[in-house]
Protein backbone atom coordinates (compact mmCIF):
# COMPACT_ATOMS: atom_id res chain seq x y z
CA UNK A 1 0.00 0.00 0.00
CA UNK A 2 3.19 2.39 1.13
CA UNK A 3 4.75 2.07 -2.24
CA UNK A 4 1.34 2.31 -4.33
CA UNK A 5 0.93 5.60 -2.50
CA UNK A 6 4.45 6.58 -3.60
CA UNK A 7 3.84 5.64 -7.32
CA UNK A 8 0.35 7.42 -7.42
CA UNK A 9 2.16 10.54 -6.35
CA UNK A 10 4.80 10.10 -8.64
CA UNK A 11 1.97 9.78 -11.40
CA UNK A 12 0.27 12.64 -10.13
CA UNK A 13 3.43 15.07 -10.44
CA UNK A 14 3.94 13.61 -13.65
CA UNK A 15 0.44 14.52 -14.86
CA UNK A 16 0.68 17.70 -13.71
CA UNK A 17 3.91 19.01 -15.22
CA UNK A 18 2.65 17.86 -18.78
CA UNK A 19 -0.77 18.80 -18.20
CA UNK A 20 -1.94 22.96 -19.88
CA UNK A 21 -3.10 24.44 -16.50
CA UNK A 22 -4.14 27.77 -18.22
CA UNK A 23 -5.78 28.49 -21.32
CA UNK A 24 -4.24 31.02 -23.69
CA UNK A 25 -5.23 34.48 -22.75
CA UNK A 26 -6.55 34.09 -19.42
CA UNK A 27 -4.13 34.77 -16.30
CA UNK A 28 -4.89 31.65 -14.25
CA UNK A 29 -3.03 31.15 -10.67
CA UNK A 30 -0.12 33.23 -11.84
CA UNK A 31 -1.69 36.13 -10.59
CA UNK A 32 -3.08 35.17 -7.43
CA UNK A 33 -1.24 36.02 -4.25
CA UNK A 34 -1.47 34.77 -0.88
CA UNK A 35 0.71 37.78 1.45
CA UNK A 36 1.98 39.40 -1.51
CA UNK A 37 3.32 35.33 -2.78
CA UNK A 38 1.94 33.88 -5.95
CA UNK A 39 -0.29 30.92 -5.43
CA UNK A 40 1.15 28.96 -7.85
CA UNK A 41 5.08 28.87 -6.23
CA UNK A 42 3.01 28.07 -3.12
CA UNK A 43 1.31 25.37 -4.64
CA UNK A 44 5.45 23.97 -6.17
CA UNK A 45 6.00 23.83 -2.45
CA UNK A 46 2.79 22.11 -1.67
CA UNK A 47 3.50 19.44 -4.18
CA UNK A 48 6.74 18.51 -3.09
CA UNK A 49 6.41 18.32 0.63
CA UNK A 50 5.22 14.72 0.59
CA UNK A 51 8.04 13.83 -1.39
CA UNK A 52 10.47 12.58 2.05
CA UNK A 53 7.92 11.26 3.60
CA UNK A 54 6.67 8.82 1.10
CA UNK A 55 10.09 7.64 0.19
CA UNK A 56 10.64 6.97 3.62
CA UNK A 57 7.46 5.05 4.20
CA UNK A 58 8.53 3.21 0.82
CA UNK A 59 12.04 2.81 0.02
CA UNK A 60 13.63 -0.02 1.50
CA UNK A 61 17.29 0.36 0.85
CA UNK A 62 20.40 0.68 3.10
CA UNK A 63 19.42 3.18 6.22
CA UNK A 64 23.16 4.62 6.14
CA UNK A 65 23.02 6.19 2.73
CA UNK A 66 18.62 6.53 3.16
CA UNK A 67 18.37 10.05 4.14
CA UNK A 68 20.81 11.49 1.54
CA UNK A 69 19.45 9.19 -1.15
CA UNK A 70 15.84 10.49 -0.81
CA UNK A 71 17.04 14.04 -0.72
CA UNK A 72 19.11 14.31 -3.64
CA UNK A 73 16.44 11.98 -5.68
CA UNK A 74 13.71 14.31 -4.44
CA UNK A 75 15.60 17.66 -5.77
CA UNK A 76 16.41 15.62 -8.93
CA UNK A 77 12.76 14.91 -9.58
CA UNK A 78 11.93 18.25 -8.51
CA UNK A 79 14.57 19.60 -11.04
CA UNK A 80 13.39 17.44 -14.11
CA UNK A 81 9.54 18.13 -13.51
CA UNK A 82 10.09 21.26 -13.93
CA UNK A 83 13.33 20.93 -16.45
CA UNK A 84 10.51 19.30 -18.52
CA UNK A 85 8.24 21.95 -19.24
CA UNK A 86 11.24 23.77 -21.73
CA UNK A 87 10.01 20.36 -23.79
CA UNK A 88 6.54 21.01 -23.24
CA UNK A 89 5.23 23.65 -26.09
CA UNK A 90 2.18 25.38 -24.15
CA UNK A 91 4.69 24.81 -20.60
CA UNK A 92 6.70 27.64 -19.74
CA UNK A 93 10.05 26.77 -17.94
CA UNK A 94 10.96 29.27 -15.39
CA UNK A 95 13.66 28.95 -12.41
CA UNK A 96 11.71 30.33 -9.68
CA UNK A 97 9.14 27.47 -10.24
CA UNK A 98 12.19 25.56 -9.84
CA UNK A 99 13.34 27.00 -6.51
CA UNK A 100 10.18 26.30 -5.24
CA UNK A 101 10.12 22.54 -6.14
CA UNK A 102 13.21 22.07 -4.64
CA UNK A 103 11.92 24.46 -1.68
CA UNK A 104 9.17 21.90 -1.27
CA UNK A 105 11.82 18.56 -0.80
CA UNK A 106 13.90 20.93 1.31
CA UNK A 107 11.03 21.85 3.77
CA UNK A 108 9.75 18.37 3.48
CA UNK A 109 13.36 17.45 4.55
CA UNK A 110 13.38 19.56 7.42
CA UNK A 111 9.97 18.78 9.03
CA UNK A 112 10.65 15.09 8.48
CA UNK A 113 13.66 15.47 10.62
CA UNK A 114 11.64 16.34 13.59
CA UNK A 115 8.94 13.98 13.29
CA UNK A 116 10.05 10.07 13.03
CA UNK A 117 8.05 6.71 13.77
CA UNK A 118 5.41 8.82 15.48
CA UNK A 119 7.28 10.60 17.89
CA UNK A 120 9.32 14.20 17.67
CA UNK A 121 12.84 13.73 17.23
CA UNK A 122 13.71 17.59 18.51
CA UNK A 123 12.22 16.85 22.06
CA UNK A 124 13.26 13.17 22.03
CA UNK A 125 15.14 12.21 25.60
CA UNK A 126 18.60 11.16 25.20
CA UNK A 127 20.60 8.97 26.76
CA UNK A 128 23.85 9.98 29.20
Amino acid sequence: MRKALFYIYIIFIIIITVTPLQKAGVSGINNVYISEFRLDYILHIIAFLPWVLLCEMSWDINKKYKKALILLSGIAFASMSEWAHYFIPYRGYNINDLIYNIAGVLAGSVAWLFYNNGKIVFFKKTRQ
